[in-house]
């Protein structure tokens, strides 16, 4: 896997005092993002090719510096979820970036959900929708063990493959009948 980044001038996104924006995109295995820098820059002191304020002022080597910062932290960010040695997106290279904490397990939130159900039996939930979150929570835990060896799972790893294959599990290992798969996923489709 490689990151390429590129910087681009916005023009659609001019101010009124005839700045625009540079914009940073990020590009890994056909997927990509976009985020502004916070760089301002006249579009006539930009340079496409080099991507790079083409001014010999002190405000252009500022601005620069901005730029190469912006540049050498996206590529620490890289360089990181790389050195954990698990599967990553570029999605996930901007949620660090950002600073969007992705770091809980699908357990971790499930178990959250069980305790504010818990929480509100008599209310707006009843024992029966409580041991069905439960349940669902138990097969979970069981698949986690049985696919991956783990005892959770990060949420970001939730994606369409992932839900195909707990399906497989529910029918295949656990030989659920269709209506208990459907009002599992039901649950699971609602948490996630």
């Amino acid at each position: 896997m490689r990151l390429i980044v590129n910087f681009s001038l916005k023009r659609s996104k001019s101010r009124a005092n005839g700045k625009c924006p540079v914009y940073v995109r990020c590009t890994m295995n056909h997927q990509r993002f976009e985020l502004s820098t916070g760089v301002f820059v006249i579009p006539e002191y930009w340079d496409d090719q080099k991507q790079r304020v083409n001014r010999r002022t002190e405000e252009a080597k500022v601005l620069n510096n901005r730029l190469v910062k912006v540049d050498t932290r996206i590529q620490d960010v890289y360089n990181q979820l790389e050195s954990q040695g698990e599967p990553f997106s570029v999605i996930n290279v901007k949620t660090k970036l950002l600073g969007i904490s992705n770091n809980k397990g699908v357990l971790e939130v499930l178990d959250g959900i069980i305790k504010s159900i818990d929480s509100r039996i008599g209310n707006d939930y009843s024992e029966g929708t409580l041991k069905h979150y439960k349940t669902s929570r138990k097969r979970l835990a069981g698949f986690f063990k049985s696919k991956f060896g783990r005892t959770d799972l990060a949420l970001t790893a939730v994606d369409y493959n992932f839900l195909s294959s707990f399906d497989l599990y529910l029918k295949a290992e656990l030989r659920l009948r269709p209506n208990h798969q459907r009002s599992r996923k039901v649950n699971h489709k609602e948490n996630f």
